[in-house]
């Protein structure tokens, strides 16, 4: 069995985030936020972030528990969330969309007879109920953001800090 977890999580907008350093609606400062805490997260192996969203693929894939927990860690930053659990094997995925950290109000469970790669289903249907952009870029064939974001084709990887501050110079 080989399975994975990734999260999509949405920031705050300036007008709901305790912290913001900018009077704006918008969610900037809880996505640079929620970054720099998943960069430094030793239970996420990979991460990246898009259009106010930071997504994050868990080191290990430990169950629903486990990234509940993160994102009750992350409940001061976040407007809402979405779980992806993907398994390669079965060929299932199921999405879940939180509201809040403490409860999801909507999953959807994919099968191997819908045709589509491991959580693309999954996701698109959370997509679409919710408006949020729930992505698995850490898979090929699912949720890439488009064919210009990693050009040289190589998987993304955690980035350090250091990375972000040679991208944040540019």
């Amino acid at each position: 069995m080989v399975g994975w977890t990734v999260l999509t999580l949405r920031g705050r907008p300036a007008s709901a985030y305790e912290f913001t350093r900018e009077d704006s609606h918008d969610a900037w400062d809880a996505t640079a936020d929620l970054a720099a805490t998943v960069a430094v997260d030793e239970g996420i192996r990979a991460w990246t972030t898009d259009s106010n969203h930071v997504y994050a693929r868990l080191a290990s894939d430990t169950g629903w528990q486990a990234a509940e927990t993160k994102l009750k860690t992350y409940a001061p930053m976040l407007r809402d969330a979405v779980v992806l659990r993907a398994n390669n094997t079965t060929d299932t995925g199921m999405a879940r969309y939180y509201p809040t950290p403490e409860f999801y109000t909507d999953e959807f469970h994919e099968t191997q007879d819908d045709g589509h790669y491991v959580g693309q289903l999954a996701l698109a249907v959370i997509n679409a109920r919710h408006t949020i952009l729930a992505r698995d870029p850490f898979h090929d064939h699912l949720g890439r953001h488009d064919d210009s974001y990693r050009a040289d084709g190589n998987p993304l990887q955690k980035r350090s800090l250091e990375d972000n501050a040679t991208l944040d110079s540019r």
